[in-house]
């Protein structure tokens, strides 16, 4: 059967395979050992019978924090037998800060970066990428709430780990772009989300796949490269070989 890399289902939205793309040394990353996705706990019976018996899907990894999961809840998670792991990407506050800051972004880019050079997303990127880097976890999701922006910058990063091409890495951010309507829709059609998203700024209503080879650019001018930056949270050489031992063919 040939691969596809999106994989549509009756409930979840943004589904695909990070499988297939070259690398370095004319590798390719296998298919069907790592997913991406958007939120997971509108999943229906149907699609916990794909993920089971299709996709034999082991191991998923949700970067949504606590708040969120309180409200909305994992869904029908448990029904797929898979190992759980809630690994949040949210901005640490400094608790000796007598008021919270508001930033104020003016576009995705300075958006992202903010979240990038935070310990509360640095160090959870490497906690996901050492789930991800052991086989036996495999096949492996990793999701959030779009799959746009903490799955975004996560797949981004582990493809260019593994040597995939800003062209390849840009694309495969922007196919997120065609599910956002059905997104907008969902979250506005239910009262404990519907609030929030209409507040949000409308460039985060919004994906250029620019703005994830921008922040690719930034972090290599910043840190040497994408493995620098996650060399100044505390991540070891090994990790990245076994990375490429893991997903490369």
């Amino acid at each position: 059967m040939q691969n596809t890399r999106e994989i549509e289902f009756e409930g979840i939205l943004n589904f695909r395979d990070l499988g297939g793309y070259q690398t370095r040394g004319n590798r390719h990353i296998a298919w069907r050992r790592l997913f991406r996705s958007g939120e997971l706990h509108c999943m229906t019976e149907g699609d916990v019978t794909k993920l089971k018996q299709e996709l034999k899907i082991k191991t998923i990894i949700d970067m949504r924090g606590a708040k969120i999961i309180e409200g909305l809840g994992v869904g029908l998670v448990k029904e797929t037998e898979a190992q759980y792991y809630n690994v949040p990407m949210t901005i640490i506050i400094d608790p000796n800060m007598e008021k919270r800051p508001t930033p104020k972004f003016n576009n995705l880019h300075e958006n992202y970066l903010a979240r990038v050079k935070n310990d509360g997303y640095g160090k959870s990127f490497i906690e996901v990428l050492k789930i991800i880097a052991d086989p036996a976890n495999h096949p492996a999701i990793f999701h959030c709430n779009a799959g746009a922006d903490r799955s975004g910058i996560m797949s981004a990063i582990i493809l260019d780990i593994l040597g995939v091409s800003d062209k390849d890495i840009r694309a495969d951010y922007g196919l997120t772009v065609h599910h956002l309507p059905k997104f907008m829709e969902r979250w506005n059609n239910d009262v404990r989300t519907a609030e929030v998203h209409r507040n949000l700024p409308e460039y985060q209503q919004e994906l250029h796949p620019e703005t994830i080879t921008a922040l690719l650019a930034t972090l290599r001018v910043e840190y040497g490269s994408v493995m620098g930056y996650l060399e100044s949270f505390g991540a070891e050489k090994a990790l990245f070989t076994q990375l490429e031992k893991a997903l490369l063919v």
